[in-house]
């Protein structure tokens, strides 16, 4: 294989990362379509969620590798903790910034009653239990994140302690109980904010899906090794690119059934990771990144604007509630990125003018 390009960051999924956020936010309109009896914008966009939780679980065993944690039972829980919260700390400015505009904006005419602001569900979305079914009433997508680090809080010490056993063996039994789980208590996929025994609908969903990418990396290692030929590459290429539209026009049009879509935009992944397309030389600028994380801060910003417009934009229509929707979205996610990358700047050159004066 080319050396060249095993090297190379690949930021393809950043910028399939970007997309599917725009085909979420989008989604969430269907409340104005459902007004105006319309047929809404992505219909299925709720999918492409489940392409974050495989690219999480990939991400997972990758940084594992990365930093050559080796087993050891003294170190998984200090690992487990240290790896949480250096997830967390790069998402919680982002969240906490977005849930104080979004109480804001909900509670505009209430907002000195200091009751609902220490409200069992404020304190719930503060400390992240959206996977318990709490605290998802402000910052309603909260709940991903919520789920994401529940999950990896499970999946990562596991990981650790049956590291040579984990994708081939424990993943596909979490995998296949958790599914009979979700068939035995009739478990519905399209609601991830409704609960089941213990946990809502997402988490059983988060389960599933980030444990299918730690399989993923697995398979787009085994696919990195292999030498190809620029006529494969170039095959390996349309092939990826037309899993990832077909997905996309999947959550437009809704042809294919659920798990159809997810196992879609999984090889879409595994064949990306694993560098042997030619997108992993097309898309080497570290921008995609800060586009990526843009996207994120969009799906954080935007559910308050759906219930603002849903009180004062009604009158005007379907279209013209979403454009106006997309423009506040679009407006409050570049104040925050910028205000939230501006002061970590700060904060990392001052840390380093610090580290050089001292040395």
């Amino acid at each position: 294989m080319n050396k060249q390009i095993e090297k190379k960051n690949n930021y393809y999924v950043d910028f399939w990362k970007f997309i599917f956020s725009i085909v979420i936010v989008s989604y969430h309109t269907h409340v104005f379509a459902e007004k105006f009896n319309v047929r809404p914008y992505f219909c299925l966009g709720f999918l492409a969620v489940d392409f974050y939780f495989v690219v999480t679980g990939y991400l997972m065993v990758n940084s594992i590798i990365e930093h050559n944690k080796k087993y050891n039972v003294k170190t998984i829980g200090r690992d487990t903790i240290k790896f949480i919260f250096s997830k967390f700390k790069t998402i919680f400015p982002y969240l906490i910034l977005s849930m104080i505009v979004s109480y804001i904006i909900i509670h505009i005419n209430d907002i000195s009653n200091i009751q609902i602001m220490f409200s069992n569900n404020t304190l719930a979305e503060v400390f992240n239990f959206g996977f318990l079914g709490y605290g998802t009433s402000i910052n309603g997508p909260a709940w991903y994140v919520s789920v994401m680090m529940a999950v990896l809080f499970i999946t990562y010490p596991l990981y650790l302690k049956f590291k040579e056993n984990y994708s081939f063996l424990v993943a596909p039994i979490i995998i296949c109980l958790t599914i009979i789980v979700k068939n035995f208590y009739n478990i519905s996929m399209y609601d991830s904010q409704a609960i089941t025994y213990l946990f809502t609908n997402g988490f059983y969903r988060g389960l599933i899906f980030i444990n299918l990418g730690i399989i993923a990396y697995e398979i787009s290692k085994l696919l990195r090794e292999k030498p190809l030929s620029k006529t494969k590459r170039a095959i390996l290429t349309v092939i990826e690119s037309a899993l990832y539209i077909v997905s996309l026009a999947d959550m437009y049009y809704g042809f294919m059934g659920y798990f159809g879509v997810a196992i879609l935009m999984l090889f879409a992944v595994i064949i990306t990771f694993s560098n042997q397309s030619y997108t992993a030389e097309l898309f080497t600028s570290k921008k995609w990144r800060k586009v990526s994380k843009f996207g994120f801060v969009m799906y954080l910003n935007h559910v308050c604007f759906r219930s603002y417009c849903m009180e004062h934009f009604l009158y005007l229509g379907y279209r013209k509630m979403f454009l106006i929707f997309w423009a506040l979205t679009l407006a409050l996610s570049i104040v925050t990125y910028i205000l939230v990358e501006g002061i970590i700047y700060i904060y990392i050159y001052q840390k380093r003018k610090i580290r050089k004066t001292a040395n």
